[in-house]
């Protein structure tokens, strides 16, 4: 999953295919790509989880009254 479009730098440097520092930048940009990939799925499970309260509130509502459920927001500092 290497992606060499960060520090591109690197390969210009004289004689960098005798250093570790190809290989270092590939792992960063490896890296990168994973915090990419755990950023999307914590957006979608922060959706998930948004959608799911949503539902939570509205069964309460059907449970309680608008009213009860609105007190209960207030009286917790919701």
């Amino acid at each position: 999953m290497t992606n060499s479009k960060i520090m591109f730098w690197i390969d210009a440097l004289p004689n960098v295919a005798t250093t570790d520092f190809i290989a270092r930048r590939d792992s960063i940009a490896d890296t990168m790509a994973e915090v990419q990939e755990l950023e999307k799925r914590a957006g979608k499970l922060r959706e998930e989880a948004y959608f799911a309260s949503l539902k939570l509130e509205g069964d309460a509502k059907g449970v309680w009254s608008v009213e009860v459920v609105e007190q209960a927001k207030y009286r917790t500092d919701f």
